[in-house]
């Protein structure tokens, strides 16, 4: 039993499980926008997720990041730099308007990551803006990439996806917020510190709420798509009003972040009956 706890976390750890969650609502969005599926964008972001997520998590300062001491995470920084080469290989499969949003990314995740000035703190030591960061960018890589990987225009059921899945990202990492209370400084003003754990679950519930009615705005409804947002948004729901600062093992790394996983494999199963 030890080994699968061991290869457990060291999926966890090495951010493959947060990787299959991007893929997951990139195939959401080509759902609910009757889009196809791009397997070489696919490809793509799920490595580029790994590979930039054990970056931000493992060490931004380039000597940290490179020259790693420890066993384990040499194994992880390997990980990832063998996704980070898979990445650069499939990257040349997407259409060159892809590399515009992919620099917008990459602009986002180095204001989150690094300083802006040499004793200036990240944004992500920034409370609210880091969830906003965080929002904008997942929101990017999966609507804008697969809409732009199609060479579909920007339509009005476009933005309101987009808008929605901001929303949906908002409200999923409050359980990680409301978990990290006990580790964060007074000083990050994050969300759950302004305005109280009790108010926080209730604007996330606010925020799922909104995410459900925007779906009848749209122009096109895919077949169990409103029936299925709303389900999945009552067990984000649940989990935060589960949330606190003291949480068990895996139920925000494995659970919460796996809803949009949870998501993609009940709508994919109906979709085959």
């Amino acid at each position: 039993m030890r080994i699968f706890k061991v290869i457990f976390d060291f999926y966890l750890d090495a951010s493959i499980h947060v990787a299959f969650a991007v893929l997951s609502l990139i195939w959401i969005s080509c759902m609910s926008l009757d889009i196809p599926v791009d397997f070489p964008l696919l490809i793509f972001v799920f490595a580029g997720s790994i590979a930039v997520y054990n970056f931000i998590k493992y060490g931004v300062e380039a000597k940290k990041y490179l020259l790693v001491s420890n066993t384990y995470h040499k194994r992880i920084q390997f990980i990832s730099l063998i996704f980070l080469g898979l990445a650069a290989y499939y990257s040349s499969f997407l259409n060159l308007e892809i590399y515009i949003a992919l620099a917008v990314i990459a602009i986002l995740v180095g204001l989150y990551a690094l300083p802006l000035l040499p004793r200036a703190s990240k944004l992500r030591n920034w409370g609210v803006s880091k969830v906003i960061i965080i929002s904008v960018v997942w929101t990017i890589a999966t609507v804008l990439l697969p809409v732009l990987q199609a060479d579909q225009s920007f339509t009005w059921d476009v933005w309101i996806v987009f808008f929605q899945r901001v929303l949906f990202v908002l409200a999923w990492i409050i359980p990680f917020e409301i978990r990290d209370l006990k580790f964060d400084s007074p000083d990050l003003h994050t969300i759950p510190q302004a305005i109280g754990q009790r108010n926080t679950k209730k604007l996330g519930n606010l925020l799922l709420v909104i995410m459900c009615l925007m779906t009848y705005f749209k122009d096109y409804v895919a077949p169990m798509e409103f029936s299925l947002t709303i389900f999945i948004a009552a067990i984000l729901a649940l989990f935060i009003w589960s949330s606190n600062r003291e949480q068990r093992p895996y139920f925000a790394s494995f659970f919460v972040e796996g809803i949009p996983i949870l998501w993609m494999g009940i709508w994919w199963v109906l979709q085959a009956n």
